[in-house]
């Protein structure tokens, strides 16, 4: 094109450009030597913007190493739209376990350097693929605050995939558990995240979490009046126990819990500003 041409404009996609172009020998010279002219050519290009499509082609590709791929991921200002696109095999030669090794390679540095679209699609995949464990790397990604912003625009799960139990159902269930439980999520990022969550809880598994985020919890009823609840927050955070009960006064006030109710309990709560 005109631009192209033009020596005073710099060309920050020289990959996308080629792949573009009609002359087949060109194209199967460079894909011959496609090692050498990411490293020497498409790298070393200030402000790189490869297309979506052209840094996937190179990605999957098992002509390019994985150290150019990452320095390509870091450096190239496109974000990924779907991290499934990434392949998960990278040569013939690789075993399954291997492959899936590399892959997970290269996930990692797409959501460690940003560089991933924040949808729920992703996350679940990635969150699949790390044994459905809430990695340091996916709590970097979560604490970064547009990202969570952007993320929590949309439910996680659609009114069709919650009728349906569907497989991102069991994916998003096992996902909140890990984010209900976590002490490195930061309570911005805590709460944006919770405040979307599609359950709520009759028994935490941990009580032990901040107080702002117990705090959260409780006002924006993520957690119902049960006698666990009540036990389980009574035993970490004491100083939020009539803000717990106010949310389900005339539950406790019935005493349907059968709790073991002590005279100092008794006493906290009639003293307490939020009954």
């Amino acid at each position: 094109n005109n631009e192209s041409k033009n020596p005073t404009i710099p060309i920050n996609n020289y990959y996308t450009l080629i792949s573009r172009i009609e002359n087949k020998t060109v194209k199967e010279y460079i894909n011959q030597n496609l090692e050498l002219f990411v490293k020497d050519i498409v790298l070393n290009t200030d402000n790189l913007t490869e297309d979506e499509e052209s840094v996937l082609k190179l990605l999957n590709s098992e002509q390019v190493s994985d150290d150019l791929k990452k320095s390509l991921i870091e450096k190239n200002n496109c974000v990924i739209s779907d991290i499934t696109k990434i392949s998960l095999k990278t040569s013939d030669e690789e075993t399954e376990e291997n492959a899936d090794k590399s892959c997970i390679n290269l996930w990692d540095v797409v959501i460690t350097k940003k560089k991933i679209i924040p949808t729920w699609k992703n996350i679940f995949e990635y969150f699949k693929h790390c044994e459905n464990k809430l990695t340091e790397n996916l709590i970097i990604f979560f604490n970064d605050k547009s990202i969570v912003a952007n993320l929590t625009k949309e439910k996680p799960l659609s009114d069709e995939e919650m009728n349906n139990k569907s497989e991102n159902y069991d994916v998003a269930n096992n996902l909140y558990s890990c984010i209900l439980k976590s002490d490195d999520l930061l309570l911005e990022s805590y709460s944006a995240l919770m405040k979307v969550c599609p359950w709520y809880y009759t028994n935490l598994s941990k009580y032990d979490i901040s107080i702002d985020k117990m705090r959260f919890l409780i006002e924006g009823k993520k957690i119902s009046l049960t006698k666990e609840n009540y036990v389980g927050v009574k035993s970490s955070h004491f100083t939020l126990l009539p803000l717990f009960i106010s949310t389900r006064f005339s539950k406790f006030i019935k005493n349907e819990l059968e709790l073991d109710f002590s005279v100092e309990d008794a006493l906290f709560l009639l003293e307490s500003n939020e009954l």
